[in-house]
This record gives structure tokens, C-alpha cells and sequence, in this order.
């Protein structure tokens, strides 16, 4: 047995270890590639300003989208913001889809864990 495959072998049996490391990197990647002081353009600039109105008014805008988890979600966070720059809301809304399609990792580990064997599960 090689050393990468102790060291493989090593990361598949603490699963915890191995899926903090793969949040890591992808939150790492994410912020490398984050595009800083760039609006929103299309469907993201329109699930922005659903939520800003959200947050302005204090409940549901009066126009209808077909779905409105996003934006509300979102709207919770511009409630505990305040500034004047609406690049900072959109840095917000930004981060924030960054940080839950990381996330995203625990569930698909969840998943794949039910359909491969122990040597594809973290691939």
C-alpha cells in the first residue's frame, strides 16, 4: 500500500474530516472567483430586487414571481444590513449562494452514500 492510498484510505474512514475539507476548498474557490463590485444581471437581479422590496415594504411585493423561497430567504439577511450602497446587498446575496451551494455538499454526500460504495462516496 502506497503512502497516497494510506492517506486516501485515511480521509474515506473520517468522513467529517473529509467533507469540512471539501466545504473548505469549495468555499475557498468560490471567494477566489467571487466577482467583487460587479451588479447582479438578470434572474439574480431580479430575485434581488423581489427581496429589497421585501425588506423596504415589510411584507410580500405585490407583483408575483413563481417562486419566492430565494428572495425571502435573502430578505431575512437585508433586514440586519444597513447601508446605503446596493452593492452591498448584492455582495450579501451573493455570499449567501455561495455558502448554501457549499452546503449543498452534506446532502449530496447523503445521497451518493445510498447508491456507491465506500471508495466513490467522497469523489
Amino acid at each position: 500500500m502506497s503512502a497516497f492510498e494510506k492517506k486516501f484510505s485515511y480521509l474515506t474512514k473520517n468522513v467529517l474530516l473529509s467533507l469540512v475539507l471539501i466545504i473548505s476548498f469549495s468555499l475557498l474557490v468560490s471567494w477566489y472567483y467571487f466577482p467583487h463590485g460587479v451588479p447582479l444581471t438578470e434572474d439574480a437581479l431580479y430575485y434581488f430586487r423581489y427581496a429589497a422590496d421585501t425588506n423596504v415594504l415589510g411584507h410580500l411585493p405585490p407583483r408575483e414571481i413563481s417562486n419566492n423561497g430565494w428572495p425571502l430567504f435573502v430578505s431575512v439577511f437585508f433586514f440586519f444590513v444597513n447601508s446605503n450602497n446596493f452593492l452591498d446587498y448584492m455582495t450579501i446575496q451573493r455570499l449567501l449562494s455561495v455558502i448554501v451551494s457549499s452546503l449543498t455538499t452534506i446532502p449530496a454526500y447523503a445521497l451518493v452514500r445510498r447508491f456507491f460504495g465506500k471508495k466513490y462516496r467522497l469523489i
